[in-house]
């Protein structure tokens, strides 16, 4: 018992380790406080269940050692334990493999203001995805079944070795490009001319890039104003949505009529607003 304890100890620990450093990669790319809960949690998951797997493999073959002692085991859990510990870490991981995570994707991708619409939106995009797999699936089997004879089981293994292979050819494809792709980088950069050089030939290209995005912007902020500006039509229906949006607008009152790029876009705004 005081070495299930310990194990029990060590575990939690370990699981409170991986949190902490799946928190400190979150916040090094969202902003914590402002991302909504509903991003934040299914991402944490998504990143902490992989990372558990690197603890629960070794803890599962120490658990399933056959020795005398349970002692000489080192960090184990009891069988239920390790049982319930994979189903939870599989079905959540494919829930939000298969389910979530895309809902979530194109949710936030879309342009709707209404998070109804947003949801139609996702569930129609997402729909239309898995329908396409399901008519290539379909299309192969049916392909398979005329040309070899339909056999439930054997297509069951082909299904299983297909979707092994899949996982497969990903892992080795992901570690191959970490174990190459990531030492050079630290080679190259090592070099310190060498990057110098790198960073010079690559700025004009840079610089032409974010100056394109700055036109973009001013464009798209010019027929956020010029709806702003609007008092009838269309446009008083949205009007608190244009006001949110004008909000996080930087365009200055004073370049709304000097700027071309925003003339130019107060030009381009529709008589109807439709969503």
């Amino acid at each position: 018992m005081a070495s299930s304890t310990s194990s029990y100890v060590f575990i939690i620990q370990a699981l409170v380790l991986v949190s902490i450093l799946v928190l400190l990669l979150l916040r090094h790319f969202l902003p914590l406080r402002t991302t909504p809960a509903y991003l934040i949690v299914p991402i944490f998951l998504a990143l902490a269940l992989p990372a558990s797997i690197i603890l629960l493999v070794p803890v599962d073959l120490a658990s399933s050692a056959r020795v005398e002692d349970e002692a000489s085991k080192g960090i184990w859990l009891p069988e239920r334990v390790m049982l319930v510990s994979w189903r939870i870490s599989y079905w959540l991981t494919l829930v939000l493999t298969w389910f979530i995570l895309p809902l979530l994707g194109e949710y936030v991708d879309s342009g709707f203001r209404d998070p109804k619409q947003r949801i139609l939106y996702s569930l129609r995009s997402n729909g239309r995805y898995q329908l396409i797999v399901l008519g290539c699936a379909i299309a192969g089997l049916i392909y398979i079944s005329i040309s070899k004879g339909f056999n439930f089981t054997a297509i069951k293994g082909l299904i299983m070795a297909l979707a092994y292979v899949w996982g497969l050819v990903l892992a080795i494809y992901l570690m191959g490009h970490g174990l190459v792709a990531v030492p050079r980088q630290m080679f190259r950069n090592a070099d310190l001319s060498g990057k110098l050089r790198r960073l010079q030939a690559h700025a004009p290209k840079v610089n032409e890039k974010l100056e394109d995005a700055i036109l973009n912007l001013e464009e798209l902020e010019g027929q956020v104003a010029t709806l702003k500006q609007r008092k009838t039509g269309t446009a008083r229906d949205y009007q608190d949505w244009i006001e949110e949006l004008y909000e996080t607008t930087s365009l200055p009152e004073s370049r709304i009529t000097a700027s071309p790029t925003v003339r130019d876009a107060a030009t381009k705004v529709p008589a109807v607003i439709t969503e």
